[in-house]
């Protein structure tokens, strides 16, 4: 499994329209979030005092009704457990760090998820997420104490689409070219990707992907080996404008994985099933020529300089 299965959500939650290199910038940075910040955030949910945290940290989460509520709630919060599939082990493991002596961390922590989460019902997601914690909090690692980036739901990389078809105003036709599997092919891609790229924090002009980060969102930590690097170092290397740059990182460096593209063409055809085209004489160009507009009035005061 390979980096390019981020084909699976980019036509699902881009944006096809490109952005000044300058204006990267200006993007929402990727979320992120520390295991502590995110049961803070838990603890005043279930209102909980910070007295009563600190005793469940000091008798290290004992086996409690509000405790299993706490951890479940915090492991949602973090997007690393989901009630039907379990632990997102890719993404739980960021949040602790095992002492670099340490040889046997990863087969303790599976021994455990095999034997005390395993058996258990699905119907019982707080003590199955409880046990899961515990699992990595007792045998993985020390809690890191840095934020580490939340992968986004694919709920949320559907909004995205949603909302940047709408607002950029893109083109129906492109939207059916993705829906019949014509991605790489099509012309508008290239900017979808980068656009899409930035804003979900996959990607910064400045370093070029940052790959825990699709390791993370993606699940496919074949990524982050020095192969991967070294070819993304020579891309820089050549190549100086965007997206160019980042369109060729991600063709050379990086294997294409076919069921991405089945994916994005079901994506792509089910905004086109909730959505209505509108008719020509509606959606316009958003200029038409020949047009003048009638000069703005004078007044006695003036508003963000515009006197």
């Amino acid at each position: 499994k390979t980096f390019k299965s981020l084909l699976a959500i980019v036509a699902i939650s881009a944006v096809s329209v490109v952005l000044p290199v300058q204006c990267a910038n200006h993007w929402t940075p990727a979320l992120k979030k520390s295991l502590s910040e995110a049961q803070e955030q838990c603890a005043t949910y279930l209102r909980l005092d910070s007295a009563t945290v600190a005793r469940y940290i000091r008798e290290g989460y004992p086996c409690e009704d509000q405790v299993r509520k706490l951890v479940r709630c915090t492991l949602l919060n973090l997007n690393v457990w989901d009630d039907e599939t379990g632990v997102k082990t890719h993404a739980i493991v960021n949040f602790f760090e095992p002492i670099k002596s340490d040889t046997c961390y990863q087969s303790r922590t599976d021994n455990c998820l095999r034997e005390n989460v395993d058996p258990l019902p699905i119907v019982q997601v707080e003590q199955r997420a409880y046990q899961a914690f515990q699992c990595y909090y007792r045998y993985y690692g020390n809690v890191a104490e840095e934020p580490q980036y939340i992968p986004n739901s694919l709920e949320t990389r559907r909004e995205f689409f949603r909302d940047a078809v709408t607002i950029a105003n893109i083109p129906r036709p492109i939207v059916e070219q993705f829906s019949i599997g014509k991605l790489i092919d099509e012309e508008h891609f290239k900017n979808v990707l980068y656009v899409h790229c930035i804003r979900a924090g996959y990607y910064d002009p400045k370093y070029g992907f940052n790959l825990k980060h699709v390791a993370t969102e993606f699940n496919v930590t074949d990524i982050l080996s020095e192969k991967v690097e070294q070819c993304q170092r020579q891309v820089r290397e050549q190549c100086y404008e965007e997206p160019q740059r980042m369109w060729q990182t991600f063709k050379q460096c990086h294997d294409h994985q076919e069921a991405g593209y089945q994916i994005a063409q079901l994506a792509a055809k089910e905004y086109l099933e909730e959505t209505k085209p509108l008719s020509e004489d509606v959606r316009g160009t958003g200029y038409v020529a020949g047009f003048k507009s009638s000069p703005f009035p004078k007044l006695n005061f003036c508003y963000n300089g515009q006197c």
